[in-house]
């Protein structure tokens, strides 16, 4: 299978007038992806998804089977730094299988990046002090406050949003949010508050908590 998506990635690349640059190791095929200029990022994005996505339709096409992912490092002009741009693509490619993210650019990960490199320990630690007191409620009560929570920061603190993806009432959704606030002794409304929750429950997707 590597091999059969090495070499059509090697034709795609001599029929762009491109020079295959590419690696088979253990299971990864790795492509240094030559641009014609650094100068213009919007289209050298396009150029490289549109790259990425013709090789996973084909992989996709001839293995259903399997599943394809992909991660894409930053850009250098400097071959010295081609090891940190693999080092980067595969941080990106754990973060897309983490987030779904079919084709993850690096350079766009910006606070799951950081999130995801950072002390294990630490991470956990800020967690249990945002979503802890949260986390035990719903344990003992049977709760569902967390899943409410989460939904309410994944529709960035909209309250018609999240009712919607909730199927609840408006009024219903308030209540919940207010006994929210009560046990953890916040404001949702704050502005650092809101920051603190995004992260915690990114924390908790990338490191499965």
């Amino acid at each position: 299978m590597l091999n059969r998506i090495h070499s059509y990635i090697g034709k795609i690349l001599s029929d762009c007038g491109k020079i295959p640059i590419t690696l088979i190791k253990q299971n990864q095929v790795i492509v240094i992806y030559p641009l014609q200029t650094i100068d213009d990022p919007v289209n050298s994005r396009d150029e490289v998804k549109q790259f990425s996505h013709s090789v996973i339709n084909y992989t996709h096409s001839i293995y259903p089977e399997y599943k394809v992912v992909c991660g894409i490092g930053k850009v250098y002009s400097n071959p010295t730094e081609l090891f940190r741009s693999f080092q980067e693509a595969k941080v990106a490619y754990d973060l897309g299988i983490l987030l779904n993210i079919d084709i993850p650019f690096f350079s766009e990960l910006g606070l799951e990046r950081i999130l995801y490199k950072h002390d294990l320990q630490d991470l956990k630690e800020y967690y249990e002090t945002i979503l802890g007191d949260l986390e035990k409620y719903d344990a003992v009560n049977d709760g569902d406050l967390m899943e409410t929570l989460e939904a309410f920061a994944a529709n960035h603190f909209d309250i018609t949003q999240t009712s919607k993806a909730l199927f609840l009432h408006r009024n219903t959704l308030r209540y919940r949010l207010k006994r929210i606030e009560e046990i953890l002794n916040i404001k949702l409304e704050d502005f650092n508050i809101k920051l603190d929750i995004s992260a915690a429950f990114k924390i908790k997707q990338l490191h499965q908590l």
